[in-house]
């Protein structure tokens, strides 16, 4: 089995149309630290997008989380349809601790990519670091 297939297979069980995304259970940890764990979040979005044209975050139990998780995550997903700000609309997030930067960081990353300018920057940072020209 590839590594594709393992992770598809991972996300595909998490994902149940109309049931929040629990990011924990698609990390399988408590922390969102990682770009590579933000593009595991970001394929269970993409599928649960595709099923049900909303999607609901569920932050439960999450004691760290950076923008690079986020960037590669909310930011990518939101990136990559040509209106980002009706998909903004269909996504929710939910159980973010009181206490938590978790908001601002979401905030600020959702703010990026709807701002044009901020948004051609950050597609050509995305190219240069994957060598896509």
């Amino acid at each position: 089995m590839s590594f594709n297939e393992y992770t598809n297979s991972i996300t595909s069980a998490y994902l149940i149309m109309g049931m929040p995304i629990k990011i924990t259970e698609v990390l399988g940890k408590n922390s969102a630290v990682l770009h590579s764990d933000g593009l595991k979040l970001y394929d269970a979005m993409v599928e649960e997008y595709k099923a049900s044209n909303q999607i609901t975050l569920s932050f439960s139990n999450i004691t760290h989380c950076t923008t690079a998780f986020l960037n590669a995550s909310i930011g990518k997903f939101l990136s990559n349809y040509p209106n980002p700000l009706q998909v903004k609309k269909d996504l929710l997030i939910s159980d973010l601790p009181t206490d938590s930067l978790i908001n601002v960081k979401i905030n600020r990353v959702i703010e990026n990519v709807l701002d044009e300018k901020k948004r051609t920057t950050y597609d050509a940072s995305i190219r240069t670091y994957f060598h896509e020209d």
